[in-house]
């Protein structure tokens, strides 16, 4: 979150790429507002997939549930519905946005 304040504070407009799991899904409304309070206005939601080191089946995030909680969340904050008419999730669009990890490497200058 520090890492999207920043980018705020610069004037960027940052996106936040959330992975909805089994784990997850039941927090998400209340994440995108924590999101959109803290001025990240731009949010991608797409569910886990079968890929790489997922291997349990039991960590999917149900795609009908994942669309229905986005759209009451929108419904609920802006009074709008989603307009969504995909039948299967998005991708995690890798290769194609900044990935800002939480941590940052200090050089023995002190400079980042």
């Amino acid at each position: 979150m520090r890492a999207f304040e920043y980018v705020v504070k610069a004037g960027g407009d940052p996106i936040a790429f959330i992975t909805v799991t089994s784990l997850n899904l039941p927090h998400l409304k209340h994440f995108m507002g924590y999101l959109l309070s803290n001025g990240v206005s731009k949010i991608h939601i797409s569910p886990l997939k079968l890929a790489g080191r997922v291997d349990d089946e039991t960590m999917l995030g149900d795609l009908d549930a994942i669309k229905r909680m986005a759209d009451e969340f929108w419904y609920e904050t802006f009074g709008l519905r989603l307009k969504s008419h995909r039948e299967e999730g998005f991708n995690c669009g890798v290769g194609k946005f900044l990935t800002v990890y939480p941590v940052y490497v200090v050089s023995e200058s002190g400079t980042m």
